[in-house]
């Protein structure tokens, strides 16, 4: 059997003569190595399948780069398209609640402006009221004043009046008493007389 026959770095000579000292008849011997043999040699790689092997896997390896690369390329360009599209988004969210608040602000100012003026025409009405209330109680003390003052002047001229009549009553009485003591002198008189 010769080595380059089968293509392969072993020697099938010796090969074949180890099998015959361990007991194999030298056919048996040679047959197997020769079966052994051609399956190594069958998938056997060779120095040249070797090289091939290494341009291809460089080859893949390339391919592999690039289309990592590609990836990375697309990844990119979607995360971009992403984050624009989530910038956008952002941006119009933003303009929305911006309008809103804007909005809830006007509302609100319009409201406040409502109730403040609902509350200025309650307080002047009050005020009114207040106003009239007063204006009618001011009559009325000017009223009482007067009536007062009335009642002072007829008490004075009560006052005096009784004063008058007391002493026309006094004076009245006086001489009342005077007749009746001159009455009673004269019964004394007249009675001290008859006896």
């Amino acid at each position: 059997m010769i080595e380059s026959m089968y293509g392969m770095g072993v020697d099938t000579l010796k090969a074949a003569r180890a099998l015959e000292k361990a007991g194999f008849e030298s056919a048996q011997a040679e047959a197997m190595v020769a079966a052994f043999g051609g399956s190594v040699a069958g998938g056997a790689a060779t120095r040249e399948d070797l090289r091939d092997l290494r341009s291809a896997s460089r080859d893949d390896n390339r391919a592999l780069r690039e289309e990592i690369a590609e990836v990375r390329t697309e990844l990119k360009a979607e995360i971009a398209e992403v984050r624009t599209e989530l910038k956008a988004e952002i941006a119009e969210l933003r303009t929305e609640l911006k309008a809103e608040i804007a909005e809830l602000r006007e509302e609100t100012r319009a409201e406040f402006v409502a109730v403040r003026e609902e509350m200025r025409t309650e307080f002047a009405a009050v005020r009114e009221e207040m106003r009239t209330g007063f204006a009618a109680l001011r009559r009325e003390m000017d009223v009482m004043r007067d009536d007062i003052a009335d009642l002072k002047t007829e008490i004075v001229k009560v006052r005096s009046a009784c004063h008058d009549d007391i002493k026309s009553l006094k004076a009245q009485m006086y001489g009342l008493l005077l007749a009746q003591a001159t009455l009673i002198v004269g019964l004394v008189v007249g009675l001290q007389r008859l006896l």
